[in-house]
């Protein structure tokens, strides 16, 4: 699987460190760009499919007011709008960063990720919306929209909410007893039952990847490599 590096500059000693605490997790996060048919022919036969258990979008604020004091102030308004807005929205969760860089929004300040580019002033978030069980992709982006349009837009602050979406499963590790099991089912019904089968596998000990299949939706799998001896009895 192609990987996607982003990078995220932001000051702040303790959110270098929430945000290491993060990626020890077993958290992973995958944007649905990267569907690509082409990549079928490098996954095994045996795989995993999950629903999502979260969908992440990125959310972010500018301001263009000219007096980087009254441009700060109200960018502070608008922060101190999306955190308020978002614990009225059950099922979501407002983080700061990016999609692959991003820690709980309780560990940081509002100095620590407001950001001045030129006379533009900056504020990027992340909205971590959980999907139910029965929920649509078209359900959760609405219910994203509707939070942003709630918090309202401060003064001259504009909001930016990204039409990517970033699909995600809180624990990898809790399908890997599922997946290894659906790799020894392929591999027993492909072992030749008239005969005597001996096989090898390479590559189970590797870690659990991934793709996105659907809109919520993704495969899990493990890059083994199988080599059969069969001995047919006559």
């Amino acid at each position: 699987m192609k990987r996607l590096f982003i990078s995220f500059a932001i000051s702040g000693l303790a959110f270098s460190q929430a945000i290491a605490q993060e990626a020890m997790q077993e958290t992973v996060v995958v944007t649905a760009s990267m569907i690509d048919e082409d990549d079928l022919s490098e996954t095994p036969n045996a795989t995993l499919r999950v629903r999502a258990d979260f969908v992440l979008y990125e959310l972010s604020y500018i301001n263009s007011t000219l007096d980087p004091s009254e441009r700060k102030s109200e960018m502070k308004d608008m922060y101190e709008a999306v955190l308020r807005e978002v614990s009225r929205q059950p099922g979501l969760t407002l983080l700061a960063g990016d999609a692959f860089a991003y820690a709980n929004i309780e560990t940081v300040t509002f100095d620590e990720i407001y950001a001045n580019y030129g006379n533009q002033g900056r504020l990027d978030f992340v909205v971590r919306a959980d999907v139910g069980s029965n929920e649509t992709y078209q359900r959760v982006r609405s219910r994203v929209e509707n939070y942003v349009k709630a918090s309202g837009e401060v003064g001259r602050s504009q909001s930016i909410l990204d039409e990517e979406q970033y699909l995600g499963v809180s624990d990898l590790k809790s399908y890997r007893s599922a997946l290894i099991q659906t790799i020894w089912d392929d591999i027993y019904t492909s072992s030749n039952p008239n005969g005597a089968t001996d096989v090898e596998i390479l590559g189970l000990e590797a870690r659990t990847q991934y793709r996105p299949v659907g809109p919520l939706e993704l495969e899990l799998f493990i890059p083994y490599i199988i080599e059969y001896e069969t001995v047919i009895e006559r």
